[in-house]
């Protein structure tokens, strides 16, 4: 795995878990008592009061339920609380995602949970219930920002509704965590963190706005100064870690807002399916119109077509499949050794495609699907073409007849001997698209093979209304 370093993957992590982690946090002023002796830092207001967070915490979780339409398992708590408090709680919590970014073992764990804690202004734990605010991290934080009205009342009172909102998440939206410990790469842990900060901000802000137009004394602008908050600037002479933080702190609290907000206008996947699988590229929180592209008809077809071919390599049996955007390089491999004047236009009209690779056993051995567009259909069609002339002259038996049952759609089937194994492969078009694999499975048992090329043929043609069935081919 390739790892940026640790220092820079703590703040994505914290952004992650539901903590407010904004700032490079400055010392605080430190009074001292009579006879020399140091007292607490003076935090003071209504952030310390216990009895007014409670207060506050019961009407944030009312408009919470109101706001999301989810009740809450339990009701949380809120009290005043220190970093120690949340590191300890946070360790068990996140030990899978700390191991992601890098912590090597228990030790690492625990050093990942004290850094991020240091710099908490609030952060729930879901095993006790409890919202745990750091008031000497809120001054810290409006004093970063260099504006003390961040610490408002007001912006209190939305700050618990934010953690109300991330506290019924947890309890309800349990694939959230399922697939946040199950993350494999920073970027996934980042989209994550995006889904879960983002949400909370859709949710806040819209609260935010019926109390500026209920409430007198409740200014439009609380909501901006509760963002200015979170996302309080590092200093100057911040470590790598502080600039580092305070940048994925936008990310996910700015992008995961309006990624979010475009998620909660779209019935599909809408908010608890994204919960349930957060998108891992952070191209998608920045461009949400290219997510949710995914779950239009047209949009489903790469995985409705990855299901045809993925019955013949079950995870059951050992396969693993990994899917990525097909490179333009895998493009023009097809045409070799063809020379480039004969195939440049064709491979220039591609537009996008995706590569899907199936792997058991030793390296070499597997197969590889692909589902490649091209601008137009006559495109699509000259390409398999030459991907037929490309490879008959590179030594490749090509059968009689066309690809799929009996030869019967548009395009080839054969074998080739490749890194000593036999590679069966074919392709075809079906409008603006090419679909080909290329396997090292059962390769003298055609069937099974063309079934699925069949299958998946079938559903390209019905996305674009190239035809109804086979027979009109």
């Amino acid at each position: 795995m390739n790892l940026r370093p640790v220092h820079l993957l703590i703040p994505l992590l914290g952004i992650a878990l539901g903590l407010l982690v904004p700032f490079e946090k400055p010392k605080l002023p430190i009074k001292k008592k009579k006879g020399g002796a140091v007292a607490a830092p003076a935090v003071g207001g209504k952030w310390s009061n216990e009895r007014y967070l409670s207060k506050r915490m019961e009407e944030a979780c009312v408009w919470v339920k109101e706001a999301t339409g989810m009740d809450f398992v339990e009701k949380p708590t809120v009290r005043r609380s220190t970093a120690d408090a949340i590191a300890a709680f946070m360790a068990p919590d996140y030990d899978a995602a700390f191991r992601t970014l890098g912590a090597a073992d228990e030790a690492g764990v625990r050093q990942m949970a004290a850094k991020l804690a240091a710099r908490s202004v609030a952060a729930y734990d879901p095993a006790e219930n409890v919202v745990h605010v750091v008031p000497e991290n809120a001054l810290a934080a409006a004093a970063a920002a260099g504006d003390d009205s961040l610490t408002h009342e007001n912006v209190l009172r939305l700050l618990l509704v934010r953690m109300g909102v991330i506290a019924v998440d947890r309890q309800l939206m349990t694939g959230w965590k399922e697939a946040l410990d199950a993350a494999k790469t920073p970027d996934a842990v980042a989209c994550a963190g995006a889904v879960l900060q983002g949400h909370a901000q859709y949710e806040t802000e819209r609260i935010g706005k019926t109390w500026a137009n209920q409430e007198q004394d409740f200014d439009a602008d609380t909501f901006d100064k509760l963002v200015a908050l979170i996302t309080a600037p590092a200093a100057e002479d911040a470590t790598p870690e502080g600039q580092a933080m305070a940048s994925e702190g936008k990310f996910a609290i700015i992008k995961g807002h309006a990624f979010m907000q475009a998620i909660a206008k779209r019935r599909r996947p809408g908010i608890k399916g994204v919960f349930n699988k957060p998108p891992t590229d952070r191209g998608h929180i920045l461009n949400p119109q290219s997510y949710l592209a995914l779950f239009t008809k047209a949009g489903r077809m790469p995985e409705e077509i990855l299901k045809e071919f993925a019955g013949l390599m079950p995870e059951a049996e050992g396969w693993t499949v990994n899917g990525e955007a097909c490179p333009p390089a895998d493009v023009e491999a097809w045409m070799a050794p063809l020379e480039k004047r004969i195939w440049n236009a064709e491979v220039s009209s591609f537009r996008k495609g995706n590569k899907w690779t199936a792997t058991k056993g030793e390296p070499g051995t597997g197969t590889t699907v692909y589902l490649l567009e091209f601008r137009t259909g006559g495109m699509a069609e000259s390409y398999v073409n030459l991907a037929k002339s490309a490879a008959e002259k590179s030594g490749a038996k090509i059968d009689e007849g066309g690809s799929g049952r009996d030869g019967g759609l548009f395009g080839f089937a054969g074998t080739r001997e490749a890194d000593g194994a036999t590679n069966a492969l074919q392709m075809t078009a079906e409008g603006k698209f090419v679909l080909a694999f290329v396997t090292t499975v059962d390769v003298d048992n055609r069937e099974p093979w063309d079934d699925a090329l069949e299958a998946a043929a079938e559903i390209l043609a019905k996305a674009q209304k190239t035809r109804k069935n086979r027979k009109d081919k």
